[in-house]
């Protein structure tokens, strides 16, 4: 399969060769790494990239992504890192009409003409893969569509700005060093979707990793918590997807110290169940950890360690509340924004704002208007915030006003 430029408008295409979405796993090799909080099963690609700007479509150097093609002529650019922040093209701030509205009319199905693209090329050695795993590698933010190509081979296309996309690249890999190479559009058919009140950017803009998975491995997993009438008694409910498991260890903590714990030898649910508990909210952000251990024939392949807060959200008599308490919102919208490099924003830096806001007794956060990095949600889990969780999806720049009839009523235009 070749990459197809007709796919970055076709609406009915936003996703080849991309992997599954699923939970946001930390994994760890053993239960040391996992306390250092350094995994070996993840390799950064952040850095210095070669790379080349093009207009458009007929700028585009066509064989670049090939084995034997030399860059070493090309600018450098960071990734993560906006284009437009960059020294590229222009940024540009627009609420709810579309960016190319100005200069362009087009209709759903169709991209503008004028739509810039950004070609990126690095490298990594092969002695950086572990042993018996499969290798993935997973853009945590590109806006708006990708092509990616490895060795020269094609390998997929995604679209979804603030969402991953992960493919499987284990077959391409070789001895030695490996080419990675990356096409960035600045709009696709996905733009339509991605219509926010927001600056519009492009480029490899979050966390480029190589991750490496076991053949015996956590491949997904969903934790529920419920909570009696009283909200004395919790029952812990996990939902593994494990692949070839030979046993697996369920492990809840609270401090430091054994709560429950449960051994099993395949993908199975379980449920554990906690009297008096420690409750989760904004308030007392109480926190347990559950650690999974996975086992093959061999012994420990993998450790996970994922946060749990216990809690019941409800609607009584028309109030919203947690663990049986109105809840009284001091909420902010927040972008996901440096003012240094745009909606590439670090974990120092996002951890400060989270800071700042509870100094401030703001106690919910809505995404304004995407899904954040996944360490968001785990430190507003950590120091207690409210979360209302914005999909990527607003098409203001569709929208007729009520008024307008020409719009709304069936044979009401003038002509």
């Amino acid at each position: 399969m070749e990459m197809n430029n007709e796919w970055v408008q076709d609406p009915k295409v936003f996703n080849i060769n991309r992997k599954k979405a699923h939970a946001s796993i930390h994994r760890y090799a053993s239960l040391e790494e996992m306390h250092t909080n350094k995994s070996s099963y993840i390799y950064s690609l952040n850095g210095k990239w070669k790379f080349h700007y093009a207009n458009g479509f007929n700028q585009l150097i066509k064989d670049f992504s090939n084995k034997d093609y030399n860059s070493d002529n090309w600018d450098e650019i960071n990734v993560p890192g906006h284009i437009q922040l960059q020294g590229y093209g222009t940024p540009m701030y627009v609420n709810q009409i579309y960016p190319w509205s100005a200069t362009e009319q087009i209709i759903p199905g169709e991209i503008p003409e004028h739509n810039p693209i950004g070609s990126y090329i690095t490298y990594f050695d092969n002695s950086v893969i572990k042993d018996n795993t499969d290798v993935y590698i997973n853009f945590k933010g590109v806006e708006s569509a990708m092509a990616l190509w490895v060795n020269g081979t094609f390998v997929g296309y995604s679209e979804d700005t603030f969402t991953p996309s992960r493919f499987n690249i284990t077959s391409l890999i070789e001895e030695g060093n490996n080419k990675i190479a990356v096409s960035v559009y600045r709009f696709s058919s996905g733009s339509w979707l991605e219509d926010q009140d927001f600056w519009r950017f492009s480029g490899i803009f979050r966390d480029v990793e190589l991750e490496m998975v076991p053949h015996t491995h956590l491949e997904d997993v969903k934790i529920l918590t419920h909570l009696n009438d009283t909200y004395d008694h919790a029952v812990v409910e996990v939902n593994p997807t494990v692949i070839h498991p030979t046993k697996v260890i369920y492990t809840l903590k609270y401090n430091d110290e054994i709560i429950v714990s449960e051994t099993k030898e395949d993908s199975s649910s379980l449920q554990f169940e906690l009297e008096h508990p420690y409750l989760w909210s904004a308030e007392k952000p109480h926190l347990y950890t559950l650690i999974i251990e996975v086992m093959d024939e061999e012994g420990l392949v993998e450790c996970i360690s994922q946060q749990v807060g216990i809690r019941e959200f409800e609607i009584i008599n028309g109030i919203m509340c947690i663990n049986g308490q109105r809840i009284i919102f001091h909420g902010v919208n927040r972008h996901e924004f440096s003012a240094y490099t745009g909606r590439h924003v670090s974990y120092e830096e996002t951890k400060q704002d989270i800071l700042n806001m509870k100094a401030h007794n703001i106690n919910a956060l809505r995404t304004s208007h995407y899904p954040n990095q996944s360490f968001v949600y785990d430190l507003c889990d950590e120091y207690g915030l409210y979360v209302i969780d914005e999909v990527n999806l607003e098409t203001h720049g569709t929208w007729s006003e009520y008024f307008d009839k020409e719009h709304i009523i069936p044979d009401n235009k003038p002509e």
